[in-house]
């Protein structure tokens, strides 16, 4: 079996969801923290990223970057990935909302201008948030009769 190493930054972010689905397979793998300062310091221009961004996936002598690339081909990897072209749009679609979710509040946090970050994280808390939530509600009653989003198992 190869020997997987993740690396990304000190926190969460976009390299959680490829940890859990690790961890939900029961694979081992090398997670590599490293901090902004060193990233932008000594990594970003060291050929660890080939495409310059976390985070990154070294497997078999293999890279992949981008997280949404990195979680789906290890949802495929080890069988956790929704079976037929359909369910993989329906899962593809959801992390494409989430991942709308991340920009939205990503962009909210990052901005300097006090007024226009408020405004953002407001309008993010009051709208974007309830509104994608009650339709991650609405489809998960309306297309599975066993507590999982798609199919009767844990996916991507």
């Amino acid at each position: 079996m190869p020997q997987y190493k993740l690396t990304y930054f000190q926190l969460r972010g976009k390299a959680e969801a490829i940890r859990m689905t690790f961890s939900v397979a029961g694979v081992e793998f090398e997670d590599v923290r490293v901090s902004i300062d060193d990233w932008v310091t000594k990594l970003k221009h060291s050929g660890i990223s080939p495409t310059g961004v976390l985070p990154v996936l070294e497997f078999d002598g293999e890279v992949l970057t981008e997280s949404k690339a990195i979680l789906s081909f290890v949802a495929k990897e080890f069988n956790l990935a929704p079976e037929g072209n359909f369910q993989q749009a329906q899962a593809d679609m959801l992390a494409l909302m989430i991942g709308d979710l991340e920009n939205m509040l990503s962009a909210a946090s990052a901005s300097n201008d006090p007024e226009k970050k408020e405004k953002a994280l407001k309008t993010a808390s009051e709208e974007a948030i309830p509104g994608k939530c009650a339709y991650f509600e609405k489809f998960l009653l309306a297309n599975s009769k066993q507590g999982f989003f798609i199919g009767d198992k844990v996916s991507k």
